[in-house]
C-alpha cells in the first residue's frame, strides 16, 4: 500500500514553532499538499515562482474563483489553488478537546464571547512500554486541543488551546521506538496556544483519549508492525447513503453518495488484492436501509465493519476529519468490546490525518444506527467536509480518493496486526 509522496523540504532548524504571519489581520491558511506551486497569477497558465510544503502557513490576501492570492513568510506574494489550503482561522465544529460551553455568554454559534481563564498545564509524563510511547498531559481544568500529522519528516502536532504553562523545556529527548524528541513552543500568546511537536522515527499510529473530566489527555504512539495481516479477513465496507438518499451536496454539486461509493470500491480492490474477503453493503447507486447494512455484515460473518462518509455543516468554514465509534455500551454484541471499537476508530483517524493533513476533529462517540447495531467492531469515518469549498474540491480528485482508500486499507491492516 503506497504512502504519500514525501515532502522534500528540510525540517525546521528552530526548536520553537514559529508564529504564523498575521498579514494585518488577513486569514492565515495551512498548506495541505506536498510541494505546492505558487504562481504569478490565478491559473495554471501562469509561471511558477516558488513552491511551499505541507504545513507551511501563508496569509490569504484575496480570492479569485478557485485560486487564492497569498503572502509567504518572507514577504513574497503569489497565487495558489484554493483547495491546497486549509484556512487556519476557521473554527470547525467541536475539536476533540473543546469542552462544552456552559455559560450564557455565547453568540448564536455557541462560541463564548470572551475566552475563559487559561487552564494551567501541570505535567507532561512520557514513558515507553513494549514499543508504545505513552504520553499523559495533566491540567487543572478542561483541556482543549487540535491535533494533526505532518510528513517530511514525520511529526505529530498537538496544539493546546487556552493554556498556561510554566517551566516547560523547549525540547525533551524521548528516544523511544516511535518518538525521537518532543519540541514545545508558543504558537500564539493571545489567545495562548502551546504547540507540542513530536518528532517521529517513522510512520506511526496514534491513539488519543481524553478523560471524562477533560483534565487528562493520553496519547499512545507506536509504529504499526510491518507486513500484511489482511489475508483471509472478512471485512464489511459500508458506502454511506445511496439511491434516493444522496447525503450531503457540496457547494458546486458534488454528491456525498458518489464520493463514498467511489472510495469504498477503491478500498474493496486494495483489500481483495491483499487476500481479504470484502462484504459490500452496496456496489451501485442504490438505497440500502440502515439496519440492513449491519445485517449484511452479520449474514456474511464479517469481522469488522467500516462505514465511509463525507461530512457537512451549515457553515462552509467547518472543515476536518473525524472518526466515530459507538457511545452506548449497554447492549454490545457478544465478543465486541469498546476497546476494539475505539482502537479501530483511532487507527482510521491517525492514518487519514497523516495522508490528508487536515484538521483533526477527533475520535468521537455517537450512536449512529450502523454503529449501534453492528455485530462486530465498527467505525464510521467522516473523511472531510463536502460543505467546505476547499475540501469539496479535494474530494473531487481521483488521486485524493485513492490515497484515502490506501489509508483506510493501512488502518485495517494495522487493526488486524498482532499487538505487542
Amino acid at each position: 500500500m503506497a504512502n504519500p509522496a514525501p515532502v522534500t523540504s528540510p525540517p525546521p532548524t528552530t526548536n520553537t514553532p514559529v508564529t504564523p504571519p498575521n498579514n494585518n489581520g488577513t486569514a492565515v491558511a495551512v498548506v495541505n499538499g506536498n510541494e505546492v506551486n505558487i504562481r504569478l497569477g490565478p491559473g495554471t497558465g501562469h509561471n511558477v515562482i516558488t513552491q511551499v510544503s505541507r504545513g507551511q502557513r501563508v496569509g490569504v490576501l484575496e480570492r479569485s474563483g478557485d485560486w487564492a492570492k497569498v503572502q509567504l513568510d518572507g514577504g513574497a506574494i503569489g497565487w495558489v489553488a484554493g483547495w491546497m489550503l486549509n484556512i487556519d482561522t476557521a473554527e470547525a465544529s467541536p475539536s476533540p478537546g473543546d469542552p462544552p460551553v456552559q455559560t450564557p455568554d455565547t453568540d448564536q454559534t455557541g462560541e463564548p464571547d470572551q475566552p475563559a481563564e487559561p487552564v494551567q498545564l501541570e505535567q507532561i509524563e512520557i514513558h515507553e512500554e513494549d514499543g508504545h510511547t505513552y504520553v499523559e498531559l495533566k491540567a487543572q481544568g478542561p483541556l482543549s486541543y487540535d491535533m494533526f500529522m505532518l510528513t517530511g519528516p514525520e511529526r505529530l502536532v498537538v496544539d493546546l488551546k487556552n493554556v498556561n504553562v510554566t517551566d516547560l523545556p523547549e525540547k525533551i529527548e524521548v528516544n523511544s521506538e516511535a518518538v525521537s524528541r518532543l519540541r514545545t513552543g508558543w504558537m500564539s500568546q493571545d489567545p495562548p496556544v502551546m504547540r507540542l511537536v513530536f518528532d517521529l522515527k517513522g510512520t506511526v499510529a496514534n491513539l488519543d483519549k481524553l478523560s471524562d473530566d477533560r483534565t487528562k489527555l493520553n496519547l499512545d504512539i507506536f509504529i504499526p508492525q510491518p507486513g500484511s495481516f489482511l489475508n483471509g479477513r472478512v471485512i464489511a465496507l459500508d458506502a454511506g447513503h445511496g439511491g434516493s438518499d444522496p447525503g450531503a451536496t457540496g457547494p458546486t454539486g458534488l454528491k456525498e453518495k458518489e464520493v463514498n461509493l467511489d472510495i469504498a470500491l477503491r478500498l474493496q480492490k486494495i483489500l481483495t488484492e491483499h487476500g481479504a474477503k470484502v462484504v459490500m453493503t452496496r456496489t451501485s447507486d442504490s438505497f440500502v436501509d440502515l439496519y440492513e447494512r449491519t445485517a449484511i455484515a452479520e449474514r456474511n460473518r464479517a469481522e469488522v465493519f467500516l462505514s465511509i462518509h463525507s461530512n457537512a455543516n451549515p457553515s462552509h468554514d467547518k472543515n476536518g476529519t473525524s472518526t466515530y465509534y459507538r457511545r452506548d455500551t449497554g447492549e454490545l454484541a457478544p465478543g465486541v468490546s469498546q476497546a476494539d471499537n475505539r482502537r479501530l476508530a483511532s487507527l482510521v483517524q491517525s492514518e487519514l490525518l497523516r495522508t490528508l493533513g487536515r484538521r483533526s476533529l477527533g475520535v468521537l462517540q455517537s450512536n449512529f444506527v450502523v454503529l449501534r447495531t453492528s455485530p462486530v467492531p465498527a467505525a464510521l469515518v467522516e473523511v472531510a467536509f463536502l460543505s467546505n469549498y476547499e475540501e469539496e474540491q479535494m474530494l473531487r480528485q481521483d488521486a485524493v480518493r485513492q490515497k484515502v482508500a490506501e489509508s483506510l486499507a493501512q488502518s485495517l491492516n494495522s487493526y488486524f496486526a498482532p499487538t505487542k
